[in-house]
């Protein structure tokens, strides 16, 4: 019997369910070994699915889009937020270190403060291009940024 409601079912016949979360797991046994660095060693898996992600995001969709700087720029500060939470967090499992990760995280940073509405529509030749790129809400701004350099 299914209970929806704020109310408390009139019996406990279900059984706590036992969910395995990040902490468990094989996955995690790979955390203890550690680099020469100190860095915890990623697991052969995870590499590999890193690899996949890499080549799928630095696709550009052939299909050319119009200019929007508005789905542009938000394309692009979300996507650099994402990296940069993705960074701080595997500093916090050990997996980059944070001097190493700083070294990047100011860059972004930076190119994401610089990403505005008016940087977008004043840009021309590769920056423009570049926008234009990040309209197609399939493309990435590892892609795009590494077909138009500017």
């Amino acid at each position: 019997k299914t209970h929806y409601g704020s109310q408390q079912p009139l019996s406990q016949d279900a059984e706590q369910m036992k969910l395995q979360g990040s902490k468990a797991g094989k996955a995690n046994n790979a955390g203890n070994a550690t680099n020469a660095d100190g860095t915890q060693k990623i697991p052969k898996d995870t590499q590999e699915m890193m690899q996949g992600m890499e080549i799928a995001l630095k696709k550009v969709d052939p299909k050319t889009v119009p200019l929007s700087c508005g789905t542009a720029v938000e394309n692009v500060r979300s996507q650099v937020t994402t990296m940069l939470e993705t960074g701080q967090r595997n500093v916090q499992q050990g997996y980059v270190k944070a001097a190493d990760f700083e070294g990047v995280a100011g860059k972004l940073r930076e190119a994401r403060s610089q990403t505005t509405m008016a940087d977008c529509e004043s840009a021309t030749g590769n920056k423009k291009l570049f926008y234009q790129c990040m309209s197609n809400n399939r493309n990435h701004a590892i892609g795009c940024g590494s077909k138009y350099k500017y």
